[in-house]
């Protein structure tokens, strides 16, 4: 129980400071966005291609917090943009070998 608890709030602390290094930014930069951002974002469409779920599962993930994404028109319920890291991040969490030891106690 305390490794898992261990790594959710590692995790929660990561995604923390993402998420005020991005706020961080947008204040000190707010309208400098590199040409290539775009470039290096899926849609839904393509990030459910590239994990092999369908987009609503995509979608899905965004609501909960899974999956770090930019909604695009703030006035839409679901153009959004999701950073290839991202997807290389999920994809490198499902290959990473489970902790056998969290539930040998």
């Amino acid at each position: 129980m305390t490794d898992a608890y261990d790594q959710l709030m590692n995790h929660l602390t990561r995604q923390a400071l993402k998420d005020l290094g991005e706020k961080v930014d947008n204040i000190l930069m707010p309208n400098t966005r590199r040409k290539t951002d775009l470039l290096e974002t899926l849609t839904t469409e393509q990030a459910a291609e590239q994990l092999q779920v369908s987009a609503r599962t995509i979608r899905r993930m965004i609501e909960r917090g899974s999956i770090n994404a930019q909604k695009l028109d703030p006035g839409s319920k679901s153009v959004y943009r999701i950073p290839m890291a991202e997807i290389q991040r999920i994809l490198g969490e499902r290959t990473e070998p489970r902790d056998q030891s969290a539930g040998e106690q």
